[in-house]
């Protein structure tokens, strides 16, 4: 399962190391730099300082309400974002740096007198003796205003690369981790002079928006991760880690519903119902993914839905996909239900049904593979409708969990295929009175997927990303979510991608 990380591990390992060290952060306009920055130093585990070229320090305020709570209080933010008092400083501090010698920066006084008013606050900081993060944003800001600056009188213009190696030089071998930040994305000199570089990139990927971070170099540490996904919501920078591949088939327990509506299934989360709503009676809820998307994936969102069917009273018919092995079903519903209401309460269709009906625990559960049908629209399975006619007649909420993986599996077994022209009918059949909310799971671009779509009016994607798995919403319309580990109260969340 993903989790959320305040930093990639990778990056919080750089910041232990001794100083001095220097970061280079770079990205386009909204990539989250500024988040990512203050994320930095909220994470610092020593003096912050946060000299802001380009935004004011009360703008940073509003846009950062956390930093006048108890973990911003750290964190002193320069203000010198006031251009033309940037290249006056430039001006005269110009002259001095092409004449001071190495050790120059070691003196307390030397530096009041040949740097700008932004550097002498961090050297002031630094020279405390305590462990120091020093954030420069924009270091564009800083190096145009040397650049902007008129040139000691007989020397020549000096090029942004002669400028900030000569910044450089005076600044970063100081007791403290110094971060660039830039307003750029590409390659440059300067990443050959830095101890680490991190870029941040937003792009859209199915029409929705997503943000990556990526590790380009990091001098000292082992980058286990190359790249990891990462959200602005609650103006925080948060990243999420890869989904694992140990997750025990086990049904989780739903949220409680907090109101009850007719006619439409509760999903067992709040997350879930607050995005993408409740499922519908008597229709198919579509859930389409990426071959990459694991079967886990898609089995934790569906399991609070199950568990809350089963806590209400209601039957289970489950068309297995073809790498779902029958016991699994039982051992993860062994939390929920007794075994004797299990097999009251559950029946499991699988093209694996000869070995799977040998199994004591599935006794009476497995049901007989699919029959030929002279009309191309009968249920093939009545075993399967009368199962779910005798549920409707409690009152209790019928569900058919059905994988088109397993409808292929089970056509290539019988020669009986369910075609893209008559399932609809088939599946609209099995949910007359029967108190049946349906969800069809498959592959985009599955002939079957497609035939679906008609007859679904709730359509969730799934897609895979360098081991993330990201939710969203087609019908209805939604924003890019990914999914990570819930906790106590619920089975799982959704994290907005902002």
């Amino acid at each position: 399962m993903s989790f959320v990380l305040p930093l990639p591990q990778e990056v919080a390992d750089f910041l232990m190391l001794p100083p001095p060290e220097t970061l280079l952060v770079r990205g386009s306009a909204g990539a989250g730099k500024t988040t990512f920055g203050l994320a930095l130093l909220s994470s610092f585990a020593g003096k912050r300082l946060y000299v802001t070229t380009r935004v004011g320090a009360a703008k940073l305020h509003r846009n950062y309400p956390w930093l006048d709570s108890s973990e911003g209080t750290g964190i002193t933010i320069f203000d010198a974002s006031d251009r033309e008092a940037a290249i006056r400083d430039s001006a005269r501090v110009l002259p001095r740096l092409e004449t001071m010698g190495p050790d120059s920066e070691n003196d307390p006084g030397r530096f009041e007198e040949w740097m700008p008013p932004a550097f002498v606050a961090a050297a002031k900081f630094a020279l405390s003796g305590e462990p120091t993060m020093l954030i420069f944003d924009s270091w564009d800001a800083v190096v145009e205003g040397f650049a902007d600056a008129p040139p000691p009188p007989g020397s020549r213009p000096r090029g942004r690369q002669d400028i900030e190696k000569l910044i450089l030089s005076r600044f970063s071998t100081g007791p403290y981790h110094v971060v660039l930040i830039l307003e750029r994305n590409e390659p440059s000199p300067l990443d050959y002079f830095v101890d680490g570089v991190v870029s941040l990139e937003n792009r859209l990927v199915d029409e929705r928006e997503e943000r990556w971070l990526h590790l380009q170099k990091l001098r000292g540490v082992r980058l286990n991760l190359a790249s990891y996904p990462f959200t602005l919501e609650g103006a925080r920078f948060r990243c999420i880690t890869p989904m694992g591949t140990d997750m025990q088939p086990r049904l989780r327990l739903p949220e409680p519903d907090p109101a009850p509506m007719s006619g439409w299934l509760w999903p067992g989360s709040a997350e879930f119902a607050n995005q993408f709503g409740r499922l519908p009676m008597g229709f198919v809820s579509l859930f389409e993914r990426e071959m990459e998307v694991s079967d886990e994936a898609i089995n934790l969102v569906l399991s609070p839905i199950i568990s809350h069917v089963l806590q209400q009273g209601g039957r289970i018919f489950h068309v297995l996909g073809s790498r779902t092995e029958p016991g699994t079903i039982w051992r993860a519903c062994q939390p929920v239900i007794s075994h004797e209401s299990f097999q009251q309460r559950v029946r499991i269709l699988t093209p694996a049904s000869g070995v799977a009906m040998a199994d004591p625990d599935l006794k009476g559960v497995v049901l007989p593979l699919p029959r030929r049908a002279d009309s191309s629209v009968e249920p093939r399975v009545p075993e399967a409708v009368r199962f779910l006619h005798e549920g409707a007649k409690t009152g209790a909420p019928n569900l058919a969990v059905v994988w088109a993986s397993g409808l292929a599996s089970l056509g290539a077994v019988t020669g009986a295929p369910y075609r893209p022209e008559t399932l609809p009918l088939i599946m609209l059949d099995y949910a007359a009175g029967t108190n049946l909310y349906g969800i069809f799971i498959g592959a985009t671009g599955d002939p079957l997927i497609e035939s679906v779509r008609s007859i679904a009016p709730k359509r969730v994607c799934f897609s895979s990303r360098a081991g993330r798995v990201f939710v969203y919403g087609k019908h209805p319309v939604t924003p890019k979510f990914v999914l990570i580990e819930g906790d106590d109260g619920n089975a799982y969340r959704l994290l907005r991608v902002v």
